[in-house]
């Protein structure tokens, strides 16, 4: 199944490179703010709650701007990523190891 972002991946345009780019670190945001959830149950709180609805307020309105331009470059005829290159744009920042701490500094938190 093809999605939105694959069109964005075979694109050379900056913008649409630049929107891969928050792509990744909104995921990167979400599975931090996550972890920091996780990790103690006196992390759910009213402020944590209100975290939590303010990142997917940010994913959907991401979501949307990803839909409406894998629509514009999928009419204007551009091929989706395939497989292979779905795969390899994944390899480039999972995991994202340039936000892992060296090892003498506590993992980054939400």
């Amino acid at each position: 199944m093809t999605g939105w972002i694959d069109y964005l991946i075979t694109s050379d345009d900056p913008a649409d490179k630049a929107l891969l780019d928050e792509f990744r670190d909104r995921a990167w945001a979400h599975g931090q703010l996550m972890q920091f959830i996780a990790a103690d149950p006196a992390n759910i709180t009213s402020e944590t709650f209100q975290r939590m609805t303010e990142e997917q307020e940010l994913q959907n309105a991401l979501q949307d701007r990803i839909h409406a331009r894998g629509v514009e470059l999928r009419d204007a005829g551009h091929v989706p990523a395939d497989e292979s290159a779905f795969k390899a744009w994944r390899a480039t920042w999972v995991p994202l190891a340039s936000h892992l701490p060296s090892d003498d500094e506590p993992m980054p938190r939400a």
